[in-house]
């Protein structure tokens, strides 16, 4: 079984695991029970292949998915929204709603984790092959909102620790969400992204 199927079937038990142990009934959308998932961006492609894989085996159980900025899931989830799994891509989020009492403790999990990496333009690969590279090759980078997006405060941390924050912080091209940061430098439009490259199992 390769990773990204293991990924998905551990996100599906755990997301049962969630649903199960849900003090409200679950909702019924016709004859279909109802589970609703609060997850972020970075997490829409391996879900939707979930969700597709898991109508095959529960056609009784409908997977109904949300993605969106981690501090608007938050919010969401503050407000009301039904959420019966909520993959947050960092520990604020989740610490933050269970100091509210709105997370049943035993169900908690660091489930998957993520790795930064550079990304660098094809027209800029022959200048930058590292971080270090950055100060001298790029003219501009892009990293998610360090105070909204939790691989831009990543990025943030890493740049600081290797003492280039200071240099290239007049450079950065923000983004509001790990795909719009890959997008930037797809399109050209910045020479190098930090961002996560892939989801790992923790």
């Amino acid at each position: 079984m390769n990773k990204v199927r293991r990924i998905m079937f551990v996100v599906l038990a755990i997301g049962l695991l969630v649903s199960s142990l849900s003090a409200g009934e679950q909702a019924i959308a016709g004859e279909k029970s109802v589970i609703h998932v609060q997850a972020g961006h970075g997490l829409k492609d391996v879900l939707a292949a979930l969700k597709e894989i898991y109508a095959g085996i529960e056609p009784g159980v409908e997977l109904q998915m949300n993605f969106a900025y981690a501090g608007i899931l938050q919010w969401q989830i503050e407000e009301g929204v039904p959420a019966d799994m909520f993959l947050a891509p960092g520990k604020k989020q989740i610490g933050a709603l269970a100091a509210k009492g709105l997370i049943i403790p035993e169900t908690r999990v660091e489930l998957l984790g993520s790795e930064l990496a550079l990304v660098v333009a094809r027209e800029k690969k022959g200048k930058i092959k590292s971080f270090a590279d950055l100060a001298q090759g790029a003219k501009s980078i892009s990293i998610g909102m360090p105070e909204t997006v939790p691989a831009g405060k990543y990025a943030k941390e890493t740049l600081t620790n290797l003492k280039l924050w200071d240099q290239l912080e007049k450079r950065i091209v923000y983004g509001n969400c790990v795909r719009q940061v890959l997008a930037y430098v797809d399109s050209g439009d910045v020479d190098a992204v930090c961002s996560t490259s892939r989801i790992r199992l923790s």
